[in-house]
């Protein structure tokens, strides 16, 4: 009997041993195996955010494990926040692709998977290197993003800025209004190149494009700075002109009362941009001269080339 119980005794502790064996083995289970290095890591860094253009980021994490690998992943994304998605391995920072590099090293291929439960992001990704030596990562933790603002992109509209005379012709002959103010005649157009809004600004003389940014009044027979020439439309008296803007209806509005502004931002390459705004404006229809109110807005015009 002492030798039975003693056999299943040794049976146990043989399979205590091996268990433990075999979880050892699997917690283990990182650094180099086989022709794979596996790096597990629940330690990440998020580096600075940087801005590619288009509205394309490239999202930065450097990640470490317990045996010195060093991996840094840079993500493109649209977004200012790692968003979930499988990740493409690429030489160049794209929308959904990643350049990895393992201890300095490129990784040429692979991918790369990204999932947030609980607030926690989960990375699993396979990667190769040139010489077809493979990387596997498997990374859990909290990763915090700082968001910023996407840089303004060119929108399609352009313009024309055409600075003249304040001149009077009710005498019949020209007559220059006001010598230290100038019109500005800015003709803007859709994607399509076509007319989208007329506006008559009038401000200091010399001054920039960006210059004329600010907010007008719609005044007639306007000849000071920060005014704006109004708009009329008496079609059966084929008597149209002035400050208008084309509405949703593809019918032009001419602006009799109200307030304009002109904003301006720069793109990521320095170009300037101009937006324009208009709220309950008072109009007159272009097609049968209706009185009414109306508003626009065009945003990120860029000059005509």
């Amino acid at each position: 009997m002492k030798k039975y119980l003693g056999f299943i005794f040794g049976l146990i502790v043989t399979g205590l041993f091996f268990s433990a064996c075999n979880n050892d083995a699997i917690d283990d289970l990182q650094g180099v195996y086989g022709d794979m290095l596996i790096c597990h890591s629940n330690e990440a860094t998020v580096q600075p955010t940087t801005k590619l253009g288009k509205g394309i980021k490239s999202l930065n994490v450097n990640i470490k494990d317990a045996q010195g690998n060093d991996v840094t992943v840079n993500f493109g994304s649209s977004e200012w926040i790692l968003p979930s998605a499988t990740y493409e391995v690429s030489n160049k920072v794209a929308n959904k692709t990643c350049v990895v590099k393992v201890n300095g090293e490129a990784m040429q291929s692979g991918g790369l998977d990204v999932t947030i439960y609980g607030g926690v992001y989960y990375f699993s990704g396979l990667f190769t290197n040139q010489a077809g030596k493979r990387v596997k990562l498997d990374y859990h933790g909290n990763l915090t993003f700082e968001v910023g603002v996407d840089d303004p992109e060119a929108s399609g509209y352009t313009l024309t800025i055409a600075p003249t005379q304040i001149v009077d012709w009710s005498t019949g002959a020209p007559v220059v209004v006001n010598p230290n103010a100038t019109k500005y005649i800015i003709s803007i157009k859709n994607p399509a190149g076509q007319p989208a809004a007329h506006l008559e600004a009038v401000n200091a003389n010399q001054l920039g494009n960006t210059d004329l940014a600010g907010e007008y009044t719609i005044q007639g027979n306007a000849s000071e700075p920060w005014l704006m020439g109004n708009g009329y439309a008496f079609p059966q008296y084929n008597a149209i002109g002035g400050s208008y803007f084309v509405d949703e209806a593809g019918v032009a509005q001419y602006i009799t009362a109200g307030k304009i502004i002109i904003s301006t931002a720069k793109d990521a390459e320095g170009q300037d941009l101009f937006s324009f705004e208009g709220a309950d404006l008072e109009t007159q229809s272009g097609v049968d001269g209706a009185a009414g109110k109306g508003s626009f807005k065009i945003k990120f015009a860029a000059i005509a080339k």
